[in-house]
């Protein structure tokens, strides 16, 4: 399982050419790491990675049933990556994960806290 973690961190810290050559040697940037149970996409949302995410989803992956569950993901606040982008404030990462259908408003998902994603813009910026 480390090769996800490794996914993961790359895909965190923009990494987009060892990610990439991973990608296309076969592994699965769908699989979520073992510990952190959060897959390559939660790493370029959290990371702020727009070009890394491009990227990942410039590929074509199978079977369906899985893509689906990826979407659908979340971290252990029941966030999905759709959350993590409102409340980070990534709306270019927002944009491209509703191109791409990462969320639709026929499945309404709340978080552990009955959020929606886009009520997760609460998040204040502290000044240093």
């Amino acid at each position: 399982m480390l090769i996800f973690e490794i996914m993961y961190w790359a895909a965190f810290t923009g990494k987009t050419d060892i990610l990439e050559g991973l990608i296309r040697n076969g592994y699965s940037p769908i699989i979520n790491t073992y510990k952190k149970l959060k897959s390559t996409i939660f790493g370029c949302v959290l990371g702020g990675q727009l070009h890394t995410l491009e990227m990942i989803l410039s590929f074509t992956y199978s079977p369906q049933e899985k893509i689906d569950q990826w979407k659908q993901a979340r971290d252990h606040e029941g966030n999905t990556v759709m959350h993590l982008a409102y409340f980070h404030k990534r709306d270019k990462i927002a944009k491209l994960l509703d191109d791409h259908e990462f969320y639709s408003l026929e499945k309404l998902y709340r978080n552990h806290r009955g959020h929606l994603p886009w009520e997760m813009n609460h998040r204040i910026e502290e000044s240093v």
